[in-house]
């Protein structure tokens, strides 16, 4: 197994965007980017970071969410200058269907999108979700739940592969302390 970071681009918006509690004066930079996991039994993407019409899908966005940006190269043209071989590729699991994690669907064609139920709900009702319903037109969604098996103290978790080498939680879910 082996874990590939894939910038794409950053971004600068206020942290009042970025997280609880975050100043509306207090402006920080922000990553887009893609993990690939490679794995014996397939490959698994983490998010897509910022795609190819990345200018379009920011003007999706609106204007008082709409941040400077500055794109590198999308995850599908490093794939590419890799010679990375896209039948390995299981799907995009997206942490969640924002626009600066799912705007490089729009280059990686054929890619199932890996979500739970709850985030394609959101993604598919929440303004948020517009660049997400845009790039991921044409896209499978493989959905996935939630068992009951706790796993480092979150309540419920999906294994990837069924052996323990990736495995999804809520990071929104309730942690007790360690």
């Amino acid at each position: 197994m082996a874990i590939y970071h894939l910038p794409t681009g950053t971004y600068e918006t206020r942290a009042a965007f970025a997280f609880r509690g975050g100043s509306w004066r207090d402006k920080r930079q922000f990553a887009a980017s893609a993990i690939l996991v490679r794995h014996p039994n397939g490959d698994l993407l983490i998010d897509a970071g910022f795609g190819a019409d990345v200018a379009a899908h920011v003007g999706m966005l609106p204007r008082f969410v709409r941040a400077p940006y500055q794109v590198g190269r999308t995850v599908s043209e490093q794939l590419d200058a890799a010679g990375y071989d896209c039948r390995r590729l299981l799907g995009v699991l997206l942490t969640h269907s924002h626009w600066d994690h799912a705007s490089g669907l729009d280059g990686l064609r054929g890619a199932p999108v890996w979500m739970n139920a709850h985030e394609r709900r959101y993604a598919a009702e929440d303004p948020d979700g517009k660049v997400f319903r845009h790039v991921s037109a044409g896209h499978e969604i493989h959905g996935y739940g939630f068992d009951s098996r706790s796993y480092l103290g979150f309540p419920s978790s999906h294994d990837v592969y069924g052996d323990g080498s990736v495995v999804i939680v809520l990071a929104g879910a309730t942690r007790p302390a360690p």
